[in-house]
């Protein structure tokens, strides 16, 4: 009977033993799928965290872009209002030569200079004092110096 109950009891053991195998691999099962659990919740929290992240460089990209945009928009309007500026002071300087030139002109052809000028055409050409008095119509005592004048003139 003693034979008999060995085996059963050497089944028994080995049973036991595979149960204990057994447990002892669905604990360390348990432990590790905890473990990869955390890691996972890790790498979620971590993965949130970049999309977070890369939502405000996005944010900030776009305020970027857009401040550069303004930027370049204040630029060129800067240069346009300073090349509507510079052709403006063009213009202005234009209009101030060409009025220069017209005050100029217009001192020239005061009654006065042209009544002298036609004067000095005139002695030029062999007038007398009574043709510069009378073309002229200045006073006889200035037609007499402007005479003497020229006479001096020609004689040097």
């Amino acid at each position: 009977m003693i034979d008999l109950q060995w085996p059963w009891l050497v089944g028994a053991a080995v049973g036991a033993v595979l149960l204990l195998l057994i447990l002892r691999q669905m604990h360390r099962y348990t432990v590790l799928q905890r473990t990869l659990q955390e890691a996972l919740d890790d790498i979620d929290v971590c993965l949130k965290a970049q999309q977070s992240l890369l939502s405000q460089l996005q944010q900030q990209q776009r305020s970027l872009d857009s401040l550069r945009q303004q930027q370049g928009d204040s630029q060129d309007a800067a240069q346009r209002q300073a090349k509507e500026q510079a052709s403006a002071l063009q213009e202005v300087q234009q209009q101030l030569d060409a009025m220069s030139s017209q005050i100029e002109l217009l001192s020239e052809q005061s009654p006065e200079q042209r009544l002298y000028r036609k004067a000095e055409r005139l002695l030029a050409d062999g007038a007398s004092v009574q043709d510069i008095v009378d073309e002229c119509e200045i006073p006889r005592g200035e037609a007499e110096m402007l005479f003497a004048l020229h006479q001096a003139h020609k004689a040097n």
